[in-house]
């Protein structure tokens, strides 16, 4: 390889979330979602294919052909990650490939969706080629004019599902537009795309294609949008092809591409099992409002996956699930390594009521993970070293207007109180990161790794437990119809708080400092204590910052899942 010249390509996808989020039905979502994967999956490969020799089949190849065969007009290096990398024989056979893959996008998604690529003649070094290639991309995203489709001439029906102009007619006299009919077209054809997640049990449970199908009870129509992104991928790939020859390295690529991408499914399919494992018992049952297709006589689960693109994971549930099953799959990515790395990601949750503009939601959740990120970052003081599973949540009251760090500043302070102290990263006195605090908030919180005890998730579920046991079992199993004995154990807890009084305290939170601490020197008096944080001794709040508020948040919207 080191003696020949190639060209070698990157692709990167780009508009992916504004393309899968941008309209308001599931189906659209689903559909834009899976056109997305096939952009490099499907419609790359066969612009290779239609070369009169091209290999795309990358994943079953055990070396680099391309090296030690002039025949090979190109060859698929890697996909994965809404990117992809290709060698080909010169510059000309690269561009050819652009072009048809260009048209295949343009005409399966309506124009609304777009690619970058770059590409260099081969100098040798797998690894500064790589690097290279990926500078060139970052340029050419920047230098690019960002258009959109043409929209309406003179007086044009909007699509009633994202805006733009209306082009086909569906039932009941409703108009959509030509990116939304594709979305739907592909979610019809491709319907059980992601049905390898239920593998055994297609039979009894299905996804559903409605967001009033995930479980959640009138009056309680809250949803869950919740984004998931792996750690250190980029240091991953370095370390992996580091003075590595170009045969060495392709080939250490491809595995770690798809060893990191059978993982992240593999945890998705366990979440899935996971699900259904507590539909067995009472507790999740309960809550829950499940409905069943009456057609194929199958159960809608609370669950719908949207993306699952290597370490890229996006997913919708009911409100009060969104908690739980970030946590779990957080849980479930930290027991998986790759070449000797221990895998680990970070996860936004936005709950947010089920007619929420989805787009918003979704930006929310993304805003989120890079919350729990940013943390994780500092704490550690090298990014590039993360090896902790963080998780950040925000609850949406009404609409949002503002980015989340502003939102938060004006919502989780409280008036005439100190302001928390910003955890910062500095080098030669310069402060290069910085994260702000508030009163209010504690989270984001480690699921995995390790970090300080106070950070840790385990603390908050201590605290959870302990305060929601009084109501939980009067609310849900019914203190009515318990013994006397019961009765009076719960009544003996003091960390147990009735629902009422859960309520209070977290609007007297809101109020400010003195009224909480009047409010739970009052609690006390009637029998109901603060559980101790950390080993603290009665303190509400730490360095101008407390746990508890965080817990009084989740009140109604976390349902924690129950073990085998």
């Amino acid at each position: 390889m080191e003696k020949k010249k190639y060209s070698l390509s990157l692709y990167d996808v780009r508009g992916i979330q504004e393309f899968i989020f941008s309209s308001s039905k599931l189906k659209e979502n689903i559909g834009a979602s899976i056109l997305v994967a096939k952009v490099l999956d499907e419609y790359l490969k066969k612009a290779i294919n239609r070369l009169k020799h091209g290999i795309s089949n990358w994943e079953d190849a055990e070396e680099f052909k391309i090296v030690n065969d002039d025949n090979i007009d190109a060859e698929v290096i890697y996909i994965g990650g809404g990117n992809a990398m290709v060698a080909c024989r010169n510059k000309e056979i690269a561009k050819k490939v652009t072009q048809v893959l260009s048209r295949l996008v343009l005409e399966k998604t309506g124009g609304t969706l777009r690619f970058t690529v770059a590409h260099i003649d081969t100098e040798g070094n797998f690894a500064q080629d790589r690097e290279k290639l990926m500078q060139i991309l970052r340029q050419n995203k920047k230098s690019i004019v960002e258009t959109s489709p043409l929209l309406g001439i003179a007086i044009t029906k909007q699509g009633v599902t994202d805006g733009l102009p209306a082009a086909v007619k569906i039932e009941r006299d409703e108009y959509i537009s030509l990116p939304a009919y594709l979305k739907r077209k592909e979610e019809e054809k491709e319907r059980h795309y992601f049905d390898y997640l239920l593998e055994g049990v297609t039979e009894y449970y299905k996804f559903p294609l409605e967001f009033d199908n995930l479980g959640h009870r009138m009056g309680e129509r809250h949803l869950a949008v919740v984004h998931i992104d792996g750690n250190n991928m980029g240091k991953m790939i370095e370390e992996t092809i580091k003075n590595k020859d170009y045969l060495e390295a392709v080939q250490k690529i491809r595995k770690l591409s798809k060893e990191i991408s059978t993982h992240y499914k593999n945890v998705a399919k366990s979440v899935v099992g996971k699900i259904i494992e507590n539909l067995k018992g009472e507790n999740l049952k309960e809550r829950l409002e499940l409905k069943w297709d009456v057609e194929d006589k199958r159960l809608f689960l609370p669950f719908r996956p949207l993306v699952l693109n290597g370490d890229d994971v996006t997913f919708v549930c009911d409100g009060r699930l969104g908690i739980a099953l970030a946590e779990e799959f957080l849980k479930g990515i930290s027991n998986c390594s790759v070449n000797g790395h221990k895998l680990s990601a970070c996860a936004g949750v936005a709950i947010v009521k089920a007619h929420f503009p989805f787009y918003r939601a979704y930006q929310l959740a993304e805003a989120l993970c890079a919350s729990a990120k940013l943390k994780g970052k500092i704490l550690v003081n090298d990014s590039r070293k993360m090896q902790e599973s963080w998780l950040d949540f925000h609850i949406v009251y009404s609409g949002i207007t503002t980015e989340i760090r502003e939102l938060r500043k004006v919502q989780y302070n409280i008036p005439g109180m100190d302001e928390a102290k910003s955890l910062k990263i500095k080098e030669h006195g310069n402060v290069l990161i910085k994260y702000d605090q508030f009163n209010l908030l504690w989270r984001p919180w480690c699921v995995e790794g390790e970090c300080e005890d106070k950070y840790k998730w385990e603390k908050f579920k201590e605290i959870f437990n302990k305060m929601m046991m009084g109501w939980s079992q009067s609310k849900e199993r019914g203190l009515k119809n318990a013994s006397i004995m019961e009765k009076e154990e719960v009544k003996k807890r003091k960390d147990s708080w009735p629902r009422s009084k859960l309520k209070n305290l977290r609007d007297a939170f809101i109020k400010g400092k003195e009224e909480v601490e009047f409010y739970v020197k009052f609690c006390k008096s009637r029998g109901a204590e603060l559980p101790d944080f950390c080993g603290g001794n009665g303190e509400i709040f730490y360095d101008n910052q407390t746990p508890y508020f965080d817990v009084l948040e989740l009140v109604d919207f976390y349902i924690p899942l129950e073990e085998k």
